[in-house]
């Protein structure tokens, strides 16, 4: 196993898109009832998914070297909605950034500015307010993020940014053959694509983002961890154990757990309480329930630690 240590990325990644290539041209086509391509449908939300957590090893470049390759293979994006090289530069922004959550420095961040919490208007905030529970989360949280991105980054293209330009076309040059892919399939149209694999796997994501960070005096206390089961491990490649990633982004996925087994007492003290059992706990407690941290979701210094 140690001689293909190095290569388990890459393989799973294959993988990924294989399973994807076989579901749409063989499995769809074959299952002809409604229900029984809802299992294919469901399968295809899952491999997006996994594909979703192998873009952030490659942004990280753990798929493989050299480097050109690696970020070359994921522009190619089954997501179809996301431009790697822009999730590149925001999610490197969002490791150096030392005020995790800061709604002007993170650009992964769910809070707002105090000042523009209180300019919002009561129907903004109470928007704010549904998504910062899981259930509105799921629901809400990825369409606004997909808004913000997109109204954000075609404003900013307008006025001249060549960068984002070069990125988006970067994304559609290399997103073209999926949705030539898409169009050959014999079994499966864009509407059905869209609506029945990326929205689900876009769902799938929110699980994990919803918890991953909260506003803390103590910046090492701001990051989760979650010891979950070994689906969702899988599924998002151990960054469950975000606390971990946050503090050693260059640790490998597949070298996380170890690290958590022999270093556990150690990150529970790190995280603050910051712990949950699984995935199930955190949708049981905050479905509908916001956390303190969220209560509103602006962006403070607060004295007080919240405790999950």
């Amino acid at each position: 196993m140690k001689p293909l240590k190095p290569y388990l990325t890459l393989i799973l990644f294959v993988a990924a898109l294989g399973l994807w290539a076989a579901l749409i041209f063989l499995a769809l086509p074959a299952l002809t009832p409604y229900h029984a391509q809802a299992l294919a449908y469901g399968g295809l939300a899952l491999v997006l998914t996994l594909h979703s957590s192998l873009t952030h090893e490659a942004v990280h470049g753990n798929i493989c070297k050299p480097r050109w390759l690696n970020d070359a293979l994921t522009r190619v994006n089954i997501g179809l909605f996301y431009p790697y090289d822009r999730y590149k530069t925001t999610h490197r922004q969002h490791h150096i950034c030392e005020a995790l959550g800061h709604p002007h420095d993170d650009p992964e961040s769910f809070y707002y500015a105090k000042a523009d919490w209180e300019k919002s208007p009561r129907p903004l905030q109470a928007m704010a307010r549904l998504q910062s529970t899981m259930a509105g989360r799921l629901a809400l949280g990825w369409l606004l993020g997909l808004w913000r991105l997109y109204v954000g980054d075609a404003r900013a293209i307008c006025r001249g940014d060549r960068v984002l330009a070069r990125q988006w076309a970067l994304h559609v040059l290399f997103t073209l053959p999926i949705f030539t892919v898409i169009w050959a399939a014999p079994a499966l149209s864009l509407g059905s694509y869209m609506a029945f694999a990326v929205l689900p796997s876009l769902m799938l994501l929110s699980v994990r983002s919803y918890i991953e960070h909260r506003v803390d005096d103590e910046a090492k206390g701001r990051s989760v961890i979650v010891e979950s089961n070994a689906f969702w491990r899988l599924l998002f490649l151990n960054n469950n154990f975000h606390a971990i990633h946050h503090e050693h982004p260059s640790l490998p996925w597949l070298d996380i757990p170890n690290h958590y087994k022999t270093h556990k007492l150690d990150w529970h003290q790190k995280a603050q309480g910051y712990v949950f059992s699984g995935y199930g706990a955190v949708l049981t407690r905050y479905s509908l329930h916001l956390p303190r941290w969220f209560q509103p979701p602006v962006y403070e210094s607060h004295n007080d630690q919240p405790q999950p």
